[in-house]
């Protein structure tokens, strides 16, 4: 956890051996932690420079296109990462958050199933299948994914409010209802107040159109 110390040694290393690509991995893996992006992109791009086949490197870099909403930069980094790793669940997983923000979703859930193969405990794996399997309009399909999420990771909140939305596609108000009032306490407990009101409000609006008490 000594980072100012670890980058004056790697610095003092280069000194001697200017082309060690595993120091300028490492630098800019620390840089990372620090919270300097520029330098850390500066070390990555310099390892790549000297031996382009480094998978993780190709990765980090697309986690700081990322941060910098560079989502076009970030899927060519993490299609390099896959091109040299193809069975590496995180880059998949990076892979298919990318092309939902770009709108493609049919290439996210590709993805996304991929990883689930790779690393079927994964319970926000399960939940990002369940939601674009939602809006895709492939209800059953998210029922299935959204309730793997669940058994995974019991207490996720964001899991029960999908599949109460999913169940209100189906027409199904009491199970819309029922996954809607687990998902307020599981944030009213976790002290997210902006989503426990909102379940409150949508609640209400589901009690009127089901007809319910």
């Amino acid at each position: 956890g000594q980072n100012k110390q670890a980058i004056s040694y790697w610095k003092k290393a280069l000194e001697h051996h200017p082309l060690m690509t595993e120091v300028f991995i490492n630098m800019g893996v620390v840089y990372e932690r620090m919270g300097k992006n520029k330098k850390a992109m500066a070390s990555y791009q310099k390892a790549l420079a000297q031996d382009n086949n480094f998978p993780m490197v190709h990765y980090n870099l697309g986690v700081i296109h990322a941060k910098n909403n560079d989502i076009k930069k970030a899927i060519e980094s993490w299609e390099n990462a896959r091109k040299l790793d193809p069975k590496d669940d995180k880059t998949l997983m990076s892979l298919g958050w990318a092309y939902e923000k770009s709108g493609k979703k049919e290439l996210a859930l590709d993805e996304i199933l991929k990883s689930i193969k790779l690393e079927p405990f994964n319970y926000e794996s399960h939940y990002a299948a369940g939601r674009i399997q939602s809006d895709l309009g492939q209800f059953e399909e998210a029922v299935e994914s959204l309730k793997k999420s669940i058994n995974l990771e019991p207490e996720f909140g964001d899991a029960y409010y999908r599949l109460g939305v999913v169940h209100d596609n189906l027409n199904e108000g009491i199970e819309a209802i029922s996954n809607f009032l687990i998902a307020e306490i599981i944030y009213h407990k976790k002290k997210k107040m902006d989503l426990f009101k909102k379940m409150g409000t949508s609640m209400v609006a589901l009690f009127e159109k089901y007809q319910l008490s």
